[in-house]
């Protein structure tokens, strides 16, 4: 299975290598002045070795600190852009479900106003029973005014 590396990775060892190879050339200037003067390894020489791995030490923890510090940076920016977006999220989730309820209002409405005219447009049909079969569509308005006049309905033009 093949492992996959980001970037940030190799940054770090790339810094890690470049530490170590600073710090390697530092211990080997320590070891050659050493071996020049073998004779005179004194505590002054000692301390310098050891200035020289603290103040490495130092600067490998200051990288170490500020590279912290930008990731810390970049977590706490990303953190800040999803509590935004939660933010928003809720806000539109309240106006959504505001509309939601405005509609279902609406609906309800012209339901009932739907089942009002469908109510009124039954009222206002007549049922007509026993029209002879010879009556077709062409002739129905004379048959009609023919019984109106016999009922005794007055016609609107």
């Amino acid at each position: 299975m093949e492992k996959r590396v980001s970037l940030h990775e190799i940054e770090i060892y790339n810094e890690d290598k470049a530490q170590s190879s600073t710090q390697r050339n530092n211990e080997k200037e320590c070891i050659e002045s050493s071996s020049k003067d073998s004779q005179f390894i004194g505590k002054e020489y000692l301390n310098a070795c050891l200035q020289i791995q603290l103040e490495n030490i130092k600067k490998e923890m200051h990288l170490m600190m500020d590279n912290f510090k930008m990731q810390i940076s970049k977590i706490t920016a990303k953190v800040t852009a999803l509590e935004d977006k939660i933010e928003y999220s809720i806000v539109q989730h309240g106006v959504q479900e505001e509309k939601m309820l405005n509609m279902e209002k609406k609906i309800t409405t012209l339901e009932a106003k739907i089942t009002d005219n469908e109510d009124r447009a039954r009222r206002n049909k007549i049922r007509i029973r026993g029209i002879q079969e010879e009556v077709t569509s062409g002739n129905l308005d004379n048959y009609l005014k023919y019984i109106f006049k016999f009922l005794g309905v007055q016609q609107d033009n």
